[in-house]
């Protein structure tokens, strides 16, 4: 009878760490799925979707979360596996922590989004010769007819912060557009940049 008893409870014990371990997890509708940034720094993102796959920047991974709000990452190449400890809050946020860190340390990431009426081409209304081009996949060039920059970019959601990121630095605008008119002024401390540009209908 005692070793029933005792094989009953080690079979529970397994039972409850299976269920921890998230197989049965269902992605679809979960709240991490969508474009996510770091508010410390626009390079570090993630990209879940609801098939269990994602990305962080060029590597690939699969994910769940436990019941006791792990998040895991299963690489798909030779990298280990992660385990973070996921905090999704009231504000559409969420942070990830190292729960093996000898300091707790809190990273926010924020919804990112392509908001529609940014997308298309402006004219600089100083020099119609120069256009700001986004398009709807988050990529957009910039600059005179014979000179082009390419960037990425994306806005928070619930915001108006504009990032536009090229080469390894980015740029941080905070954008309005009133009457077809878009105006982005620079956030970067002691720098009071702004920028108007007109609608390029087509």
């Amino acid at each position: 009878m005692k070793k029933i008893l005792v094989s009953c409870f080690a079979l529970a014990i397994f039972l409850m760490l299976l269920a921890g371990c998230g197989e049965s997890f269902n992605h679809e509708g979960h709240q991490l799925i969508g474009s996510w940034r770091s508010d410390d720094s626009a390079f570090i993102s993630y990209e879940f979707h609801e098939d269990g796959t994602g990305s962080r920047g060029t590597s690939r991974f699969t994910w769940t979360v436990t019941r006791n709000n792990d998040l895991r990452l299963s690489f798909d190449s030779d990298r280990a596996d992660e385990s973070f400890s996921l905090r999704l809050r009231e504000d559409g946020t969420f942070g990830l922590s190292d729960p093996n860190a000898r300091i707790m340390i809190v990273q926010s990431f924020r919804p990112v989004i392509f908001p529609e009426p940014l997308v298309g081409t402006w004219v600089w209304d100083e020099d119609p010769s120069y256009t700001l081009i986004f398009n709807d996949t988050g990529r957009g060039n910039r600059g005179f007819d014979d000179e082009r920059e390419n960037f990425s970019w994306f806005v928070y959601d619930g915001t108006y912060h504009l990032y536009q990121i090229i080469s390894m630095t980015y740029e941080p605008w905070r954008y309005v557009i009133n009457d077809n008119i878009l105006t982005i002024t620079s956030r970067v401390r002691n720098r009071n940049i702004e920028w108007s540009y007109f609608r390029l209908e087509e």
